[in-house]
């Protein structure tokens, strides 16, 4: 009975170490932050934080973003796009437009979809989208055309 109970104990662990060493993928943190896929590194990832916009109509280089409401993960033609702590149960349209060397958007925005959030105002977006090398703002409109929130210039 006892070889039985250690070999069970023994095949138990083995299976447990085996699960838990697979990737994971995207999972809420403790604090609500996005965790990056368990196989990040940076030479895979471009990583850009979002933050609320103080500066609507300013030009994409200068919208003024302070704070963290999610996070732009972008890696070989995937986007992963987290926001955190926004209003519940909204919906935000995301678009991508790409900026020149002055910092201006180039005027050829595109859309990648929208993010539903839930009770908690968690949202997640994840696409397979092949940007050009170059600099890009991710913006986040909300459902009455105001732009709310965006990332600072991401250089790809």
């Amino acid at each position: 009975m006892r070889k039985e109970t250690m070999f069970a104990t023994a095949f138990l662990l083995l299976v447990l170490v085996s699960v838990l060493s697979l990737p994971q993928g995207f999972a809420k943190g403790v604090a609500g932050k996005m965790v990056k896929p368990s196989s990040y590194s940076a030479q895979q990832y471009t990583y850009a934080t979002v933050g609320t916009v103080s500066s609507p109509t300013a030009s994409c280089g200068s919208l003024g973003v302070k704070g963290f409401y999610g996070d732009v993960l972008v890696t070989h033609g995937k986007l992963f796009i987290g926001l955190m702590f926004v209003n519940p149960s909204s919906a935000y349209s995301v678009t991508v437009s790409k900026v020149n060397a002055y910092g201006v958007c180039d005027g050829t925005s595109k859309s990648l979809g929208s993010i539903n959030t839930d009770g908690a105002g968690h949202g997640e977006l994840v696409q397979k989208d092949k940007l050009s090398s170059g600099s890009y703002v991710f913006e986040f409109t909300d459902g009455a055309g105001n732009l709310v929130y965006a990332t600072p210039s991401v250089s790809l």
